[in-house]
């Protein structure tokens, strides 16, 4: 990466980062955005990535940031689609994708990678607690930023209360 800056902006509404780049060789994105989560917390890593070629800059050579291009679904990262596999996630899928603003999301999507953030976090975290019938703390969608791991921490939370989990495996219905 030769050069970058990094900028709050307004997608749908909603604040989130973003981080426009200059790089003569090609960047994974996805490996990128990997390296960050190392360093920083996930709600701190941008959710979008902009390639550019040159950085717009200000007559007395400062970024002009009103000039930098608006985001657009390309630039945001989302894992290899991966479909919901039992209720649980179907319903998690829906949740976020309401809140979101987004079609499409995969189970192993991380919720601040689409521009989640902790406005939407507690808007996603009433949800499930109204649709599961749970009380379930806003740190679990911090700990647990994809739709499977949550999934499988609110069918713990429904075993520990002895609600009925429904969960498919393989085609078959297995009752819990």
């Amino acid at each position: 990466i030769d050069q970058c800056v990094v900028v709050t902006a307004t997608v749908q509404g909603d604040p989130v980062i973003v981080s426009y780049l200059v790089s003569t060789s090609e960047v994974d994105k996805q490996q990128l955005r990997l390296v960050l989560g190392r360093e920083l917390p996930d709600y701190m890593v941008p959710s979008y990535y902009v390639f550019l070629n040159q950085l717009p800059l200000t007559p007395n050579g400062k970024i002009d940031k009103n000039a930098l291009p608006a985001v657009s679904s390309a630039d945001v990262i989302q894992q290899e689609y991966i479909a919901p596999s039992n209720e649980t996630e179907e319903k998690l899928v829906a949740i976020w994708q309401d809140v979101l603003q987004k079609d499409k999301i995969g189970v192993g999507d991380i919720f601040f990678a689409l521009g989640g953030h902790s406005l939407k976090a507690t808007q996603v975290i009433s949800k499930i607690q109204k649709e599961f019938n749970i009380k379930i703390e806003l740190k679990e969608l911090y700990n647990e930023p994809t739709i499977n791991n949550l999934a499988r921490h609110i069918e713990s939370i429904q075993i520990l209360n002895n609600q009925p989990l429904i969960s498919s495996v393989a085609g078959d219905e297995l009752f819990f």
